[in-house]
């Protein structure tokens, strides 16, 4: 792991985030017996980690953009100051754009944490009272993605000891996951297979099944960057993913017109839906277990102000 220039404050060193991080996951794991304190160390470990993650790229992803002291420490043109950092919401909404496997699934489980956690500390409620095995097991599934994309693992994380626990709830983890996918595909082709041949002909007809420009999406809570065509593993039908932009691969000027830009943008599906048999599919994870190819490329047109035009 190349680390950005140690002369940066310690509050926003990717190396001093990265250690701090496994202080407070290890307070975590000598607290496993106490819901409470497990889960609060549990949470405060993840987002330091992923402060880590982006202060590695720049320590401006982790200051706030509104405060100009910050921005001038992250470009270590000053020292000392106030600092402020984003929030959490911010921060997972980054490594959202940033780390390809941190899905919509595991922005919603960060978002959520966060709210227990506000829960557990400023009420009487106890949330850290109800996680479930898969749940935990989700955290350190994130987490491990989020490690890996430092070219770390959890063995550099967390201590030897442990280690083999934490893996076993991923396991366990990816394991409910399979079978919850598994389930979900054979109910929409069980469902599909049971329509008569009128009613199935009738549904793969309609327009909105047929014209991505006319599909409204189920989970309209999020915004996706593209929605694309592909086939359903239950009924073979016209579907349709969403996902996000990962990447620019190529940039060009179009031959005949010197003015215009061609683009080929990369997508990753995070959001699969079948209007024909109703299968729903959210999550790179999901997605992947039913061996959908979620990658898809387009090319975009650009005049020279920016303008975008039909694709080609």
């Amino acid at each position: 792991m190349i680390y950005f220039d140690d002369a940066v404050n310690e509050n926003i060193n990717p190396k001093k985030l990265y250690e701090k991080s496994k202080i407070l996951i290890n307070y975590a794991l000598m607290s496993h017996e106490d819901p409470h304190q497990h889960n609060i160390w549990c949470s405060l470990a993840l987002e330091v980690l992923g402060k880590s993650l982006l202060s590695n790229i720049h320590p401006s992803l982790i200051v706030d953009p509104k405060n100009k002291d910050s921005i001038l420490m992250a470009s270590k043109i000053q020292r000392n100051c106030n600092l402020k950092t984003i929030t959490w919401t911010e921060l997972f909404d980054i490594i959202h754009k940033i780390v390809v496997e941190f899905d919509k699934n595991s922005l919603e489980f960060c978002k959520n944490l966060s709210t227990q956690r506000n829960t557990e500390l400023h009420s009487g409620g106890s949330p850290f009272n109800k996680i479930t095995p898969e749940q935990e097991g989700q955290y350190w599934n994130i987490a491990d993605h989020l490690l890996k994309n430092m070219g770390k693992n959890l063995d550099n994380w967390v201590d030897v000891e442990s280690i083999h626990k934490k893996v076993d709830l991923i396991r366990g983890y990816k394991k409910a996951l399979h079978l919850s996918t598994k389930f979900k595909i054979d109910t929409a082709r069980s469902y599909f297979n049971n329509l008569k041949i009128e009613e199935k002909t009738k549904l793969k007809s309609l327009e909105f099944v047929k014209n991505r420009s006319l599909f409204a999406t189920p989970f309209e809570k999020f915004k996706y960057d593209l929605i694309w065509e592909v086939e359903c593993p239950s009924c073979k039908s016209n579907a349709f993913m969403g996902g996000k932009k990962t990447g620019e691969i190529i940039k060009k000027r179009r031959k005949f017109d010197p003015k215009i830009d061609q683009r080929t943008y990369q997508f990753l599906g995070e959001v699969f839906s079948c209007m024909v048999c109703t299968l729903e599919l959210n999550g790179y994870d999901e997605i992947k277990l039913a061996k959908l190819d979620n990658k898809n490329e387009e090319i975009f047109e650009f005049d020279h102000i920016g303008t975008v035009w039909e694709k080609p």
